[in-house]
């Protein structure tokens, strides 16, 4: 009788076997089936125990194993749905941020700021408003509240995007202002012509976040935004000397 094997030893072997031959059946197609891969016996052994081996046993049989199972996946067509979704989309014609105003000064107490826009059509299935505060993405919806939006200048822009993150349309930016609720003052908006942080005027330190107008074109000297017409008073100009008469 030949050599024994156990269940795993004879599972393994039949393993590499297939293995071994998958490059000749498919090199050699007019191989008969018969000669392609050695007998496989199963026999009885100890303790009731099945016994696989490649040589014939006393009370065995030939077993024949099958073929390894193949599968081909059939090609799936295009979803329906989305080719219809996609058919259906419209292009956004109008989308622009209707809260805040442009240049509005807006008093908060707890540096909330309700932020609001529209669009034309509606946001459409899948799509989605992004809102970027100075440049800084902030998610918020159709009326929404952004967070720590802190004293002095700001710009807030909007972009409409798709699923892939794409923008698809772009409403114009709005430049506001944040002030304090206890400040019962209008905002203020300094000079500081020698860049030393020193207002021209008072000669007092310039707070962070303050609007400053250095040339007084009216614009904010950092972010190039229009300011609020409510200024700093300025020193009184000094009086020109009287002319003298002609003739003397």
């Amino acid at each position: 009788m030949g050599r024994r094997y156990n269940c795993r030893q004879a599972g393994l072997i039949i393993l590499l076997s297939s293995l071994a031959i998958a490059p000749v059946l498919s090199a050699s197609p007019a191989v008969p089936a018969s000669s392609a891969a050695p007998a496989t016996y199963e026999c009885p052994g100890e303790y009731d125990k099945k016994i696989y081996t490649d040589k014939p046993c006393e009370g065995g049989q030939e077993i024949e194993i099958p073929a390894n199972n193949t599968y081909k996946p059939e090609a799936v067509p295009p979803s329906r749905s989305r080719a219809v979704d996609a058919a259906s989309r419209r292009p956004y014609r109008k989308f622009w941020i209707t809260s805040p105003k442009a240049n509005q000064v807006i008093k908060v107490a707890n540096w909330r700021v309700k932020v609001s826009y529209k669009l034309r059509p509606g946001l459409q299935k899948g799509d989605y408003v992004v809102f970027k505060l100075d440049g800084k993405k902030r998610k918020a919806g159709k009326n929404s509240t952004l967070q720590k939006v802190y004293r002095g200048a700001h710009k807030l822009t909007a972009s409409v995007r798709n699923s892939q993150g794409v923008i698809l349309k772009k409403a114009k930016s709005v430049s506001f202002f944040v002030q304090s609720a206890s400040d019962n003052a209008p905002p203020l908006v300094y000079q500081d012509s020698n860049n030393d942080g020193m207002d021209d005027v008072s000669g007092e330190s310039i707070p962070p976040g303050a609007f400053v107008d250095s040339d007084n074109d009216g614009l904010d000297d950092s972010t190039g935004m229009s300011l609020p017409k409510n200024k700093l008073p300025r020193a009184p100009s000094v009086p020109r000397a009287p002319r003298a008469p002609r003739g003397y």
